[in-house]
């Protein structure tokens, strides 16, 4: 059998309710070249008859099914990835929908860029139960609207949803995947995408409508909390921006200025100093490392690279502003974390 353009993950856990309209999404895609590998992981439902029951009627469709002591998110999308056949691997939730248009665009781009990653806008959905902090956050992925955006971004958030990722299979396999750990393993995924130099694009269109449930894993499972993603952050600024044990700088130093300095400190990363405009918090110190003005410092640089944590996308357009008149580049002599 010829491998496909695009092979589709789509893991499942007690989706009985939403894996049909996920799955007659992908047959309504206008590039029909494709496979679908749904994952059923341990599922108390009828979600894996469902799904069996699309596979006999299309073949683009294979069932796989997680195993005792293999089991979890992260066991069942590595076991699709090691089946798929793909060029492309692209995700979809079982409880998530793809526009018509989806898999076409993002193959056409990753094709246009020669490989890499290419992700697309979502909408969530159901729009009457939205919080507000997920209308916050669907507005600042729509702002991201080119690869340097998304790579700048990725350590303020994840800068896109994961089930509208599509990348070439070849640098998945690169990278082994998904890795067993206790943090958030999409956004794990994604920062180590970022720092393997491969292309970036987005499709800046919404692509995929994501569903919100109440007692969804990414809402209820203690590896999707904030202070998860916060050690997922440290660990890979620590590894790929701190890892040459050269002098840095922390700027910023309210509620995640201090999450990250802590988390940093476990990792052995201490920074020389810390720049603040607050008045009161200038000429202080904490834990014997000097708070320093920041305008000043712009006055009279350092060498040390920076990581900037600062709240609200304002503040962060000013900071850059002002790094880059003094020939900083964003991402080598400064990033932003939030």
């Amino acid at each position: 059998m010829t491998a496909p353009q695009v092979s589709v993950l789509m893991a499942a856990r007690n989706a009985s309710e939403t894996i049909g309209a996920a799955l007659r999404s992908l047959q309504r895609q206008t590039l029909s070249d494709w496979e679908c590998l749904v994952i059923d992981d341990a599922s108390t439902d009828a979600s894996a008859e469902c799904a069996q029951g699309f596979a006999e009627q299309d073949p683009r469709i294979r069932v796989f099914a997680t195993q005792p002591g293999a089991q979890g998110v992260i066991a069942a999308r590595n076991l699709g990835a090691n089946a798929a056949r793909g060029r492309a691997v692209a995700i979809l939730d079982a409880d998530d929908l793809a526009h018509r248009q989806r898999l076409q665009l993002q193959w056409e781009q990753l094709q246009r860029q020669g490989g890499g990653v290419v992700s697309c806008w979502p909408r969530y959905f159901p729009r009457a139960k939205l919080a507000e902090g997920f209308l916050r956050y669907e507005a600042w992925l729509q702002r991201q609207t080119c690869g340097a955006e998304l790579l700048r971004s990725r350590y303020i958030e994840m800068p896109y949803v994961h089930s509208s990722l599509m990348l070439e299979r070849a640098l998945g396999d690169r990278l082994a995947w998904y890795r067993d750990q206790a943090g958030p393993e999409d956004y794990e995924f994604c920062l180590r995408l970022a720092a393997s130099g491969a292309n970036h694009a987005v499709v800046a269109r919404r692509l995929v409508a994501s569903r919100i449930r109440e007692h969804s894993a990414s809402r209820t499972e203690s590896r999707y909390s904030l202070a998860s993603f916060m050690t997922c952050r440290a660990e890979a600024l620590a590894r790929d921006y701190l890892a040459a044990q050269e002098p840095w700088i922390l700027w910023g130093h309210g509620a995640t200025g201090k999450a990250l300095r802590l988390e940093f400190a476990g990792l052995g990363h201490r920074p020389e100093q810390i720049l603040e405009v607050d008045p009161r918090k200038i000429g202080q110190s904490v834990d014997g490392i000097p708070v320093r003005d920041a305008q000043r410092w712009l006055q009279q640089p350092t060498k040390a690279r920076l990581i900037v944590s600062v709240a609200g996308s304002n503040a962060r357009q000013t900071i850059r502003k002002a790094l880059t008149s003094i020939a900083r580049i964003e991402g080598e002599g400064f990033v932003f974390a939030a």
